[in-house]
């Protein structure tokens, strides 16, 4: 598993995680700067860094398994430096 961090398209230019192989890739939302929508058809999962919560969405599900999208996000958060961040399947800020 390779990942790596691009940035989405305008005009948003949210992080999207991304990994070539597998062609997943995972959205980024930082739901202090924006309201987070879900998409039904995705799947989410939420990470809490002492109060500053992401929201990660993926793009174009093809059903890879639950532990493959967590390690993109845990990646994610070694790569940010928040080693420490918590990671929810619910939205801690609702």
């Amino acid at each position: 598993m390779d990942f790596e961090c691009g940035k989405g398209a305008m005009p948003n230019q949210r992080d999207v995680i991304l990994e070539r192989e597998t062609n997943l890739k995972i959205q980024v939302f930082n739901q202090s700067d924006e309201l987070f929508v879900p998409n039904g058809k995705e799947v989410h999962f939420f990470g809490d860094n002492f109060g500053e919560v992401l929201a990660f969405e993926t793009i174009g599900y093809q059903h890879e398994s639950e532990a493959f999208i967590l390690s993109a996000i845990k990646w994610y958060a070694d790569y940010l430096g928040f080693s420490k961040m918590k990671i929810y399947r619910n939205n801690p800020i609702l």
